[in-house]
Formats: C-alpha cells, structure tokens, sequence
C-alpha cells in the first residue's frame, strides 16, 4: 500500500482534482488547504525562497492504483503545470486504521 502525497499550488486545485474525481480507485482523501512552504524545480513558482500558498492531499491505495495515479500526475504537471507548481511523493504505507 502508498500513501500518495499531492503538492500543488493552490491555483492548480481544480486541475488535481479532476484528476482524483476521475480516478476509480481514489474513494477517500485527506486534504490540507494554505500549506505554506518553498519550493524547488518542479514546486518552484517564483523563487526558491519565495514562500506561498500550496495544498497538499493525502490518499492511500494499493501499490497498482497508486502508480496509475502517479503516472496521472505526472501527466498533468509535464502538460499545463510547470508553472504553478505540482508535485507527488509516493511513501510505503505499512498500516491504515
């Protein structure tokens, strides 16, 4: 199981989230709004120092559909992205309960 870590700025939000609401797999999420933080290459939007707003979601699935998810990610920030910022961190998720 991974535990799939979205980062974005928050004015990719509705872009991500088409991409969960269209995933068959993505059932439940957590999701923290005004995230503030730093970024560089792919999170950097207008220095590495420059502090902004992010939202970061957490959603759990099996190995499989967490992939498809990255991929889907992955996606979206090589094609409109880039400049706004986006990134997942995929982490071994051991227990949910």
């Amino acid at each position: 199981m991974k535990a799939c870590l979205i980062m974005y700025n928050a004015e990719a939000d509705k872009e991500v989230f088409s991409i969960l609401r269209t995933n068959p797999f993505v059932k439940h999420y957590v999701k923290w709004n005004d995230v503030r933080g730093t970024g560089s290459g792919g999170l950097q939007v207008l220095g590495m120092l420059e502090e902004k707003a992010y939202c970061v979601v957490l959603v759990a699935l099996a190995d499989t559909d967490a992939e498809a998810l990255y991929r889907d990610i992955q996606s979206l920030r090589e094609s409109m992205l880039k400049k706004t910022g986006l990134a997942i961190l995929m982490l071994n998720a051991d227990k949910i309960g």
